[in-house]
């Protein structure tokens, strides 16, 4: 797999380095950006784009997190105005322990592209790899 840039936004930091590890040993991951809820990684992109830096390629999203979740998230990405016309080439997946079908057509609305239950594994970051970047 090629290198991509990733965001993970996840209130546990058990699912950063279970994630970083996974990226890491696939040769997966360039960088990884790590925010414990949506206004920290608000900040990160907001930072990025401003700076006319690299944006992630992928985001890992948990959908229930402290001060700003993973919906207040999305919609509150969709308001930075850098990123204008750039949404559509950061993939968001959704990582969640929820099982709320209300909150995946949310998300789905709000441009959401794959919802898997946590753990992430293996199998479903290919899975996302050979969907949206084209890679085995």
């Amino acid at each position: 797999m090629n290198s991509k840039n990733i965001l993970i936004v996840d209130d546990e930091a058990v699912n950063h380095l279970l994630y970083q590890k996974m990226l890491n040993s696939s040769g997966w991951s360039n960088t990884v950006y790590c925010a414990y809820n949506g206004v920290q990684a608000l900040e990160i992109l907001e930072i990025r784009c401003r700076e006319d830096l690299v944006i992630p390629d992928l985001i890992l999203l948990d959908l229930h997190m402290p001060r700003m979740d993973g919906i207040e998230f999305m919609v509150a990405l969709r308001g930075i105005e850098c990123l204008e016309g750039k949404h559509d080439k950061i993939v968001i997946a959704v990582v969640t322990a929820s099982m709320d079908p209300l909150e995946f057509e949310k998300a789905r609305s709000l441009g959401v592209r794959h919802i898997f239950s946590k753990p992430l594994n293996k199998v479903q970051l290919e899975s996302i790899s050979k969907m949206e970047f084209d890679e085995a």
